[in-house]
């Protein structure tokens, strides 16, 4: 989707630790596993809790003084919050990094889009079904509160505005580019993120998984 991935070392690291197989067969190789997620999420851009986070989102507006790229980053980052608190995997709170030019990465360790929202639509039967509901129906994973329309409002502005999204929770992913929106599963010999396969690429492990714990989200906006 995006041919520029595969030129940002950043992202390629940051991914290639999320989607390596997490070795629990040891101590040791679990707490190395941790070491190295721990370090590709630098701790300088988490967010333990929402108010740290707002308070970045404060200074990543006044650094791209632009309120529709602001409003859909606020919306992905608050939706973090507002399901998984106390449900981390490992690692708390929201990573949000903007300082890779062009693009904005922001990663969760919680839930995942299907098990918040199976609270519910208890019958989604895959990931990507999941995403797709969230992606383009009004519903809330915190029934019954009427909201739902977060992620319908950010393919709205990505659409518009021409940006690329990709979009990845469990194995199911939704991508946006060039105006069209697509959802999928992953899969270890198929799945391509930027035009790169991340089953055949050398920069990734050769063990791998193709789902992903919380939710990663790429945007692609210059």
């Amino acid at each position: 989707m995006l041919d520029v991935f595969s030129q940002e070392q950043k992202i390629e690291k940051i991914f290639a630790c999320l989607y390596a197989e997490n070795p629990a067969s040891t101590v040791s190789a679990q707490k190395e596993w941790q070491r190295k997620l721990s370090n590709a999420l630098e701790e300088q851009y988490r967010c333990e809790s929402r108010d740290k986070f707002n308070a970045r989102l404060d200074n990543f507006y006044l650094e791209t003084k632009n309120n529709l790229l602001t409003a859909i980053c606020g919306e992905i980052g608050n939706n973090a919050f507002d399901h998984n608190l106390g449900d981390w995997r490992d690692i708390s709170g929201l990573y949000f990094n903007w300082q890779i030019k062009g693009f904005v990465l922001l990663v969760d360790r919680g839930v995942g889009v299907r098990k918040t929202l199976s609270k519910v639509r208890p019958n989604i039967g895959s990931d990507a079904e999941a995403l797709r509901i969230a992606f383009t129906e009004r519903v809330s994973g915190r029934s019954p509160e009427k909201r739902g329309n977060g992620l319908k409002f950010v393919a709205k502005i990505v659409t518009e505005q021409n940006w690329d999204l990709y979009f990845q929770s469990g194995k199911g992913f939704c991508e946006i580019s060039g105006g069209k929106i697509n959802f999928g599963k992953t899969e270890r010999q198929s799945a391509n993120v930027g035009g790169v396969s991340l089953a055949t690429n050398q920069v990734f492990p050769a063990k791998m998984e193709d789902a992903v714990f919380g939710c990663v989200v790429l945007l692609k906006y210059k």
